[in-house]
């Protein structure tokens, strides 16, 4: 059972859980979604846990590409995953706006698994042939990676699969991650809006978690190149994993009731 959305009290009471997710997001340059979206969705409509991360998810997003906009020139190795994953966002939304709350609990649970998996416990997939990777395997991940940012919010698993194929440095990457995220989360607001899910009440408590989101960022990105990363990213994991267990649980007994 879930409120049926946030008061101005519980969105204080979560206020650390916004903080800490901004550092995270700031530091290693994405996992805002998974470190927020799961954990909302134990207590409220997973839509509404979507809708609320919205604003920060974009704003940050656009704050990382600027600050790594020197990498801009990488952006030509990417083109059909941009295109095909920004035009699949809506269907992504439109799946989420008349899906079973308790199966997108269960595609979260999924969804922190892979990206889990992908981040440590799998060797990096390496393709030979340029175009099989731009075109081919670009056009099917951009897709899946856009249908899932509209559907759940966390494009991360797919772009996390399709990016580790490159031979990229740490700031290539983060900016090209941020650039696929920004269009994608830009297109969830906008869909957002048109398809009514955005009331009054849920726009202004997105922006106002804005402000403990981006106080981490900040805090974050100064963090960026002194953290010990992969201990950082160990802890992350396990927390991840952890919430993924209870969404599991949770989206089964829900199935099954």
């Amino acid at each position: 059972m879930y409120v049926v959305f946030m008061s101005f009290y519980m969105i204080a009471v979560f206020s650390p859980l916004f903080f800490i997710a901004g550092i995270i997001k700031g530091s290693i340059g994405f996992a805002l979604p998974v470190a927020t979206i799961p954990f909302l969705s134990l207590f409220i409509n997973p839509l509404h846990a979507i809708a609320l991360m919205s604003i920060s998810l974009f704003s940050t997003n656009l704050m990382n590409v600027k600050v790594g906009l020197k990498e801009r020139r990488n952006l030509k190795d990417i083109v059909p995953f941009l295109v095909i994953g920004f035009c699949s966002v809506p269907i992504g939304v439109w799946i989420l706006k008349w899906m079973d709350p308790n199966v997108i609990r269960l595609i979260l649970a999924i969804a922190i698994a892979i990206f889990v998996f992908i981040r440590g416990l799998f060797p990096t997939l390496k393709i030979k042939s340029e175009f099989t990777k731009k075109w081919g395997l670009g056009s099917i991940f951009g897709f899946l990676g856009g249908l899932l940012g509209g559907m759940i919010g966390i494009p991360g698993p797919t772009t996390l699969i399709y990016f580790s194929m490159f031979d990229w440095k740490k700031d290539t990457f983060i900016f090209l991650i941020n650039s696929f995220n920004a269009l994608t989360s830009g297109l969830l607001v906008a869909s957002f809006f048109s398809q009514g899910i955005y009331t009054e009440t849920i726009f202004s408590y997105a922006i106002i978690v804005l402000i403990p989101v981006f106080l981490g960022y900040w805090i974050g990105l100064r963090l960026r190149k002194y953290i010990n990363q992969n201990r950082f990213e160990f802890i992350v994991k396990i927390v991840l994993i952890g919430i993924a267990l209870v969404l599991f649980v949770r989206s089964v007994s829900g199935l099954t009731s």
